[in-house]
């Protein structure tokens, strides 16, 4: 996470609001799958940063199911964190949108400020979160 992202859950925590934290949205607006879309639509190679890149999906679904579970059941000051299980290669993830649309993967490099994996919680965070069904709530 980077530090402005940070910085701003600190703030809201601190106000006394909830913070929801996503994973990439597979099909809103900024997800990787909708840009990924796009170029096959353009007749482009799909993009990757680097071929070790990895990170946690999850469905609109999921998300509106995270934002209602943290909207009914937070008391402020927390942070609402969904269960994406483990993390997918992104890489292999195109490759397989490949194999079903046509066209070919393209690595383009990493950019500045991007990271190859990503962790949903610090080691200080899962010392204090409550697992709740398909959510961990940081308290």
């Amino acid at each position: 996470m980077g530090a402005s992202k940070r910085m701003s859950e600190v703030l809201t925590i601190n106000q006394g609001y909830t913070v929801v934290r996503f994973g990439n949205v597979m099909g809103s607006r900024g997800s990787l799958t909708t840009i990924w879309q796009r170029q096959i639509d353009q007749g482009k190679p799909i993009t990757v940063t680097d071929p070790a890149m990895e990170r946690y999906m999850m469905t609109i679904p999921q998300a509106v199911s995270l934002v209602l579970e943290a909207a009914t059941d937070s008391k402020g000051g927390e942070i609402y964190v969904m269960d994406m299980g483990k993390k997918h290669n992104i890489l292999e993830l195109a490759k397989s949108i490949v194999r079903e649309t046509g066209g070919e993967v393209k690595v383009i490099g990493i950019r500045k400020g991007e990271t190859i994996t990503e962790d949903i919680m610090t080691e200080e965070e899962k010392g204090r979160c409550i697992k709740r069904g398909n959510f961990y709530v940081i308290v």
